[in-house]
């Protein structure tokens, strides 16, 4: 199984300025990414799309759904910022927004006239976030704020990707008909994780026998089924302790886990605390 990737410390917002690469298979960290390309495109495989992301355009999603860079363009460059969760929602945004990327969406700013905004702002967020004083990065939590609720976006769907040719470009399967697959079970995976899922429902409705399903889900995504439908349940769990007074046991229920004590191995194991100490971190992390 892919290994969770947590922040490199609490509550700590990290950024990068540079080119992107095509991953070897997904990931997943806790906190909200903000994507810029400066210059080129890329595309992420998502959980049941692939999303575009275009140039000079902002790009935000929750990264603690399993997403993977599979194409990129030559030359392209871009900056992105990691946001703690916990500050992303102290700034209560407008609800819409929050919904969207509490739920999996990546929402990508249509407003072009931001474009210029942005090129201006990242390499000032990029040098304070990573060298500047308490309160640099005071100020650039506030401007992060800020521009967050200038976004303006339409519905993620609008923005999934073919994954056409390009230079650095590897699909993530070996032909379009064995992509089909693999997209048909990571959208209903995505749409039904919470059920009882089993590998054969999941194979049967891509229309695959189970064992070549596992076969090619291991080949292009580096875990197996299971493991995958246990990151949805994951982040689904994160999503309800970090924004509601739901009690755990309901949570780990609701979430898809038939079993509490197989829920707090594995959220231990993949978030690196306990459900209790994950939820706490929401009402401690940084205030302005």
């Amino acid at each position: 199984m892919e290994e969770f990737c947590p922040a490199r410390r609490p509550n700590h917002m990290h950024a990068i300025h540079g080119s992107p690469d095509v991953m070897r298979t997904h990931h997943r960290h806790s906190d909200v990414e903000l994507n810029f390309m400066v210059r080129g495109t890329m595309t992420y495989a998502m959980p049941g799309s692939h999303i575009a992301i275009p140039e000079r355009r902002l790009a935000i999603f929750w990264a603690s759904y399993p997403h993977q860079v599979v194409s990129v363009d030559e030359f392209a460059e871009f900056y992105y910022v990691h946001v703690p969760l916990s500050l992303v929602l102290s700034w209560q945004l407008p609800d819409q927004l929050t919904h969207a990327l509490l739920h999996g969406d990546v929402v990508i700013d249509q407003d072009d006239t931001n474009g210029d905004l942005d090129a201006a702002y990242f390499p000032r967020w990029n040098a304070d976030t990573e060298h500047g004083d308490e309160q640099a990065k005071l100020t650039v939590r506030m401007e992060l704020e800020s521009r967050l609720r200038r976004v303006r976006w339409v519905d993620a769907s609008a923005h999934k990707s073919s994954l056409g040719a390009s230079r650095h470009e590897r699909p993530i399967a070996a032909s379009s008909k064995a992509l089909d697959h693999i997209e048909k079970m990571t959208l209903y995976i995505a749409h039904n994780y919470a059920e009882d899922l089993k590998v054969d429902t999941i194979a049967d409705h891509a229309g695959v026998h189970p064992k070549y399903a596992m076969a090619l889900f291991r080949k292009n995504y580096g875990m197996t089924i299971m493991e995958y439908v246990t990151q949805h349940r994951i982040s689904h769990a994160q999503r309800l302790l970090a924004t509601s007074d739901i009690k755990i046991v309901d949570a780990a229920f609701e979430a898809g886990f038939g079993s509490i004590s197989r829920f707090y191995e594995v959220f231990e194991k993949v978030c690196g605390s306990s459900p209790k100490e994950y939820r706490r971190s929401f009402f401690t992390g940084p205030r302005r």
